[in-house]
């Protein structure tokens, strides 16, 4: 279910230039899974038949590492979020002409705090860390791809939703000239 975006959110997914009929916006259920090449698959697949196309029909490029941009979040919600070992992940992709905006709520307590608020959308890093056993999550290297990829960087603490977005006239998505 796609919810009502913050203002915040909203202001940068929206151009006044665009046409809503531009917009693409996709919302998916994802399982939990103790296994990080199920969740590469997945993004694989949200980045090759999705934000690729979409762009490209739009003159704009996209590098590569949009697909890394899109698969941190989910690794971090995958194994660290939920309350309970299996649990459901609820990812939506908002594609317009002016950005590439993605939203992760996985149902656990982290995006509900106040302090991971102020940290994250500051760009500081947050200390606390939650060793788990999958050998390739846990180094805090993922954390610092997000704050310097994202152009904006956004956490609803009501609902527990990380919303992360790039624009259009950034580094990782650019018009050809």
């Amino acid at each position: 279910m796609i919810q009502k975006l913050p203002n915040e959110v909203n202001n940068f997914l929206t151009n006044s230039e665009d046409s809503i009929e531009d917009y693409v916006i996709n919302s998916l259920k994802i399982e939990s899974s103790n296994k990080i090449d199920k969740l590469r698959k997945i993004v694989s697949d949200i980045f090759m038949n999705q934000v690729k196309p979409y762009y490209d029909q739009r003159d704009i490029i996209v590098n590569n590492a949009v697909y890394n941009f899109l698969l941190e979040p989910l690794k971090n919600s995958n194994f660290h979020g939920g309350n309970k070992e299996k649990h459901t992940i609820s990812l939506e992709l908002f594609l317009s002409p002016s950005s590439l905006t993605a939203s992760y709520a996985d149902n656990g307590l982290y995006f509900t705090r106040s302090e991971v608020k102020q940290h994250w959308e500051n760009r500081i890093a947050f200390t606390e860390k939650n060793y788990v056993p999958e050998k390739q999550i846990g180094y805090g290297l993922g954390t610092p791809l997000i704050y310097e990829m994202a152009d904006i960087i956004h956490i609803d603490i009501s609902t527990g939703t990380l919303y992360i977005g790039l624009s259009t006239k950034g580094r990782f998505l650019c018009a050809r000239n």
